[in-house]
């Protein structure tokens, strides 16, 4: 049974319950399938707004006081971006991390630990895409079984139905999404010479 905490009870007390359903049901599907560009969405709309007021904060004092919607602009811009490179660079210090916590205890130095660490970080920065797919994916498979368990089906039930969802959308970005493509002749150099 999902609990909802005390503190959140007088605010959902007036909406139906199957409004909640709904919305929760949106919500884990949501996470599966659009679960990385949501989260990047975020980072950029969190970290564009904390640019935006540290750029307003910031243009009166550098520049005149009418450019403070430029220094606004400039830093939510660059906040943004700077928000979602740091979804990437955190992936790859979790994985890093976990690479060298996992490596410590069989390696008999401590600097060859760093330097999986460090190799590992590097590969989580450069997966982290195909690594937000997962984790996201899974959240979201975690919230529809909670979601179908409340709903009263059974637990064999629930997994089965949140594993099926939650495969076809790793399915559809691993291996059914792919459509190569192999270049033509005539497409190569970005010119078609007509034959007589």
């Amino acid at each position: 049974m999902i609990a909802i905490p005390h503190q959140l009870a007088p605010v959902l007390n007036g909406i139906p319950g199957w409004v909640l359903f709904l919305a929760v049901l949106a919500l884990s599907l949501v996470l599966i399938f659009a679960g990385p560009a949501i989260v990047k969405v975020i980072a950029f709309l969190v970290a564009g707004l904390v640019g935006a007021s540290i750029g307003a904060m910031l243009a009166p004092e550098y520049l005149s006081a009418g450019w403070q919607v430029l220094g606004l602009a400039l830093g939510f811009v660059i906040g943004g971006l700077l928000g979602v490179l740091l979804v990437s660079v955190g992936i790859g210090l979790l994985v890093g991390y976990a690479a060298y916590l996992v490596a410590s205890p069989y390696v008999q130095s401590s600097t060859l630990a760093l330097f999986v660490g460090v190799a590992f970080f590097i590969l989580g920065v450069v997966l982290s895409d195909r690594i937000l797919t997962l984790v996201t994916a899974f959240a979201g498979g975690l919230l529809l079984f909670s979601l179908l368990r409340y709903a009263g089906l059974g637990p064999l039930v629930s997994t089965v139905l949140a594993a099926v969802v939650t495969f076809a959308r790793v399915w559809v970005q691993y291996a059914g999404g792919r459509s190569v493509t192999q270049p033509t002749a005539s497409s190569v150099g970005g010119q078609r010479r007509d034959r007589r």
